[in-house]
């Protein structure tokens, strides 16, 4: 897989990892609590907040171990789109290659499932995660 990551957009105001996990045809989904504060009760892929000292890469990496435990290569990243508005930069990464199993320690979420994508209407996902799984299903 590819390992680009385009230069830093010095205007965006948050910035923002997303990482598509994929094995055996199915997608990694995150259940968020029921108090989180911006998408409640939903479904989400892996990632969040880039932390100013970081790469793209290297937020995704270390949102994708705390939220689930899961490792990942730089090298195994790809690159699958990049959202840029005046208030924020989103990085979509796909995977295929992870290592360990889930474990959700964050406080974040509450439960997780490896869906196949004709599953996901049948659940509450976060803004554009349905088209994020989608998209990476295309880039197979």
């Amino acid at each position: 897989m590819a390992n680009q990551e385009p230069p830093q957009q010095q205007s965006a105001v948050k910035r923002i990892s997303v990482i598509v996990t994929r094995r055996a045809g199915k997608y990694l989904l995150l259940h968020r609590t029921e108090t989180d504060k911006k998408y409640p009760d939903q479904w989400c892929c892996p990632g969040g907040h880039v932390e100013a000292h970081e790469t793209m890469i290297e937020g995704a990496i270390r949102e994708l171990r705390e939220e689930t435990q899961l490792e990942c290569l730089p090298k195994f990243l790809k690159l699958i789109k990049v959202y840029n508005d005046p208030n924020e930069l989103v990085h979509i990464y796909c995977t295929i290659k992870t290592r360990g199993n889930v474990a959700l320690k964050d406080g974040e979420h509450d439960e997780f499932v490896w869906l196949e994508p004709s599953a996901l209407r049948y659940y509450d996902t976060v803004p554009y995660c349905v088209e994020t799984i989608l998209m990476a299903e295309r880039e197979q």
